[in-house]
């Protein structure tokens, strides 16, 4: 049976008012006839209706696609509770807006309704027309939001995939996962290959890495990190384990502060790891090699400088120090200069070995030895010295003693470490254990736009600080690093031309082999863009786009939490506002929506105007907004409301030439320990607006308790 009832009068038709299109389905007439009823009682939206009584013909109605939203009773002759809202949802794939209409009034039973895609529900018996007319137009602005939102994400997840990055969404509340193409596709599967489920990433974790990954995502969640970030090794399709960065940050809480949605990103480190585990096998090899032998051995660039020495060299160093005035012992120093300058007894073989040099850096010669004295205050001790090139590279040489002389150790300069890490991506920065820079990679200077002359012997803070992040933020880096410890955290740095960024620094002590630190390593990387993805994202979700006020939902939020700290604090006093601008239909229809969109910012500046900062509003649909003050009696609240009514009455608004007067109707309510969600005190507190609009609008009411 099909029962349409039309309620759009000519009236609405000559003021092109919004109209709906309304599926009810509710076997109980009586209940049918007073949602009717209701909708015919509308003054600002038109609605028609269409009334069936069972599932089956509920299905069939939504087949045709003519509906904006959907009133469903959850007791019909063909189903029943919850499996009714999925039969719905299954068929409209979530893109209808559904209000329920339930005679059960339990919190659990309306969380399970509302998770399972509902926008809102009403409880019969409880609620009138202005409700009905209310949660209509919330589920219906609810339902833009979310396709807003999603297809912000949409967007989001497509950039991050085009990067080369994994994406995953996580419902920390069901278990539940969404892996992306890529994410998959990085592990080698397919699509279908992988279940939505946060097993499927834990099962394939390293043992060893498993335990940390977890504790990491647990710090986030505890509130102890800003984000999750770890990097562990995976599983892939072919049995391979590979490396991998993730990283990810809590998106949504639970009306109960808990986090419920968490979204990140997997990018593929494995060629880094490998590289960096060559690197490392590399330079102790050749570190290794070089000081187990017995002779004196230094390695020299075309300059004639010192690059590189054994452990041969610097012993005997240590042992002559200052013996001899032409004693060759510092990275840096250069050697020919030395010869070339000796005026004792011993100039003529010191030329000697400058000339052998200077032949085998040209090619003129494969090998030069030679031998000489190297006197010293006690005794005269002969060397052979053998010149070499550096297996067959003329960029350097080496020089081979018996008991030469080390005055420096020096850095051993690795020519494929210093080549990796200038190609990296990310800015990397060497400083002493002062902070002073001693080296940085080209990424450094092009994210920070300092070169590498102008940073060194600089500290980091003289180049990029901001200011945005307290002594405490400095102070708990340098008691991590100082401890031996990695820091990881993300911070707003400055550019050389006084732009801002947000980047992502991660700072590593460097030790000798005795455990001392000797310097740290900082790398760092620009985190702007996606610092700006997630702003917009949580700018979707909580602002009306409007008037820039927190959005219902929002503003929900924020009461429920309110809420929780009123049970902790029975002293914690808290009124509660509901507040709805007289007469606004009137304003759209003499003077047009754009105008009724200026009256509404109008009012909203206003209020931001005579809010405290622990204040808090939020428009929670058309004209009508909400606010509660922390610490506030209801008296203090009346005066606060008396002042804003008198202030906005008094501050027209001049659009196009004409000054148009707008006032405001005020309920007030206040918190008590029975409220243990946000709609009981909303409830109070619009019964005393809707006796400030019955008694003449213009007006300030208190809750009564009638």
């Amino acid at each position: 049976m099909v029962y349409v009832d039309s309620i759009a009068q000519k009236e609405l038709i000559m003021y092109a008012k919004l109209s709906y299109r309304v599926l009810l389905i509710e076997d109980d007439p009586s209940d049918a006839h007073l949602v009717s009823r209701y909708l015919k009682l509308s003054t600002d939206v038109g609605f028609e209706l269409t009334w069936v009584v069972s599932l089956s013909e509920g299905l069939a109605q939504l087949q045709k696609n003519e509906h904006d939203i959907l009133l469903l009773d959850l007791s019909l002759p063909d189903s029943k509770g919850l499996e009714t809202v999925k039969a719905i949802r299954s068929s409209t794939h979530f893109s209808l807006p559904l209000i329920v209409l339930t005679g059960h009034d339990d919190t659990g039973f309306a969380l399970d309704i509302l998770e399972s895609g509902v926008q809102d529900y009403l409880i019969k018996g409880r609620f009138d027309g202005d409700a009905l007319i209310r949660a209509i137009r919330y589920a219906l602005h609810r339902s833009k939001l979310e396709q807003s939102l999603h297809e912000a994400e949409e967007r989001w997840r497509f950039a991050l995939e085009g990067a080369g990055d994994g994406v995953w969404d996580w419902n920390l509340l069901t278990n539940e996962v969404f892996y992306s193409p890529r994410w998959k596709a990085l592990l080698g599967f397919s699509e279908d290959e992988i279940d939505n489920d946060v097993n499927e990433w834990e099962k394939r974790v390293y043992p060893l890495d498993l335990p940390i990954a977890i504790a990491n995502i647990q710090a986030h969640l505890d509130g102890r990190v800003d984000s999750y970030d770890c990097e562990h090794r995976l599983m892939c399709k072919n049995g391979q384990w590979r490396w991998f960065m993730d990283r990810g940050v809590v998106v949504s809480w639970t009306d109960m502060g808990l986090p419920q949605r968490m979204i990140g990103t997997l990018s593929d480190i494995t060629n880094r790891k490998n590289m960096e585990q060559e690197l490392q096998q590399s330079k102790q090899f050749a570190v290794s090699t070089i000081d187990a032998l017995s002779a004196h051995i230094c390695v020299l660039d075309k300059s004639g400088a010192i690059v590189a020495v054994n452990r041969a060299w610097r012993e005997f160093y240590q042992n002559n120090a200052g013996a001899s005035s032409n004693c060759i012992s510092v990275i840096d120093s250069n050697y020919l200069a030395v010869c070339d300058c000796t005026t004792d007894d011993s100039s003529e073989q010191a030329a000697q070995m400058a000339a052998g040099i200077r032949s085998v850096m040209k090619g003129d010669m494969d090998v030069f030895e030679m031998e000489y004295p190297c006197h010293s205050e006690h005794e005269v001790r002969w060397f052979n010295a053998r010149v070499t090139p550096f297996n067959d590279n003329t960029e350097y040489i080496v020089v081979a003693h018996e008991d030469i002389t080390e005055r420096k150790q020096a850095e051993a300069r690795d020519c494929l470490l210093i080549a990796a890490l200038e190609a990296v991506g990310h800015g990397i920065v060497i400083t002493d254990t002062s902070a002073r820079i001693e080296w940085a990679n080209p990424a450094f200077g092009k994210l920070t736009g300092y070169t590498l002359e102008e940073a060194l012997g600089k500290a980091p803070k003289d180049l990029v600080k901001s200011g945005k992040q307290d002594s405490l933020f400095y102070d708990d880096m340098w008691q991590t690093i100082r401890s031996g410890k990695t820091w990881c955290g993300e911070l707003i740095n400055k550019r050389k031309n006084g732009d801002l960024y947000d980047e992502e620094l991660t700072i590593a002590p460097v030790t000798d082999d005795k455990g001392k630190i000797t310097h740290f390593v900082g790398i760092k990387q620009d985190i702007s863009e996606r610092k700006r993805l997630e702003a917009e994202l949580i700018q979707l979700a909580t602002t009306d786009p409007l008037t820039g006020l927190p959005n219902r939902r929002h503003f929900m939020e924020r009461l429920g939490e309110e809420i929780n700290r009123s049970e902790r604090n029975n002293a914690h006093q808290v009124a509660v506002l509901m507040l709805d601008l007289d007469n606004f239909k009137k304003i759209n229809d003499r003077y047009g929506h754009a105008v009724g969109d200026r009256v509404l910012k109008h009012f909203s500046a206003i209020l931001r105007k005579e809010l405290r900062k622990i204040d808090t509003v939020g428009r929670l649909g058309g004209e009508e907004f909400g606010i509660f003050l922390p610490e506030t009696s209801l008296s203090d609240a009346g005066v606060f409301a008396e002042r804003l009514r008198q202030e906005l009455a008094q501050t027209p608004l001049l659009a196009d030439g004409q000054s148009i007067v707008t006032t405001v109707s005020i309920g007030i309510s206040e918190l008590i320990s029975k409220d243990i969600q946000a709609d009981s005190v909303l409830i109070r507190a619009d019964q005393a607006l809707y006796r400030a609009k019955k008694n003449g609008r213009n007006r300030v009411e208190f809750y009564n308790g009638s």
